[in-house]
């Protein structure tokens, strides 16, 4: 699989989609009496411009070029998401000879013609 602009913006939605499955049973809101909260897992990346950036909800000038380097942070410790998510879309393209270009090529044509 090619590592470009379609393929980094599939990771980053697949991202998002991981990144809001987090739970805290012992979290607890005041406003709404609800114990136990799901969350969005703060994940960090390098902006356009070089910076590091912490996204809590969505991703602001990200760096396709840097996907690859998504991380969230655990103390000292880091799991690289993004370069996580492109071995997962290798694999299934090698296990169930996918290939995610012509996917998401044709997917672009689908909606081009909406």
């Amino acid at each position: 699989m090619e590592r470009n602009e379609k393929t980094a913006l599939l990771v980053t939605e697949l991202e998002r989609t991981l990144g809001s499955c987090c739970h805290n049973k012992n979290s607890y809101n005041g406003w709404t009496q609800i114990q136990g909260l799901t969350y969005r897992y703060p994940v960090h990346y390098i902006c356009k411009d070089g910076s590091e950036y912490k996204a809590k909800y969505y991703f602001y000038d990200i760096d396709l070029d840097r996907v690859s380097e998504m991380n969230y942070k655990f103390g000292t410790n880091q799991l690289f998401v993004g370069e996580g998510l492109f071995r997962i879309l290798e694999l299934l393209e090698r296990r169930f000879d996918l290939d995610f270009e012509k996917l998401l090529a044709e997917e672009e044509k689908r909606s081009q013609e909406l």
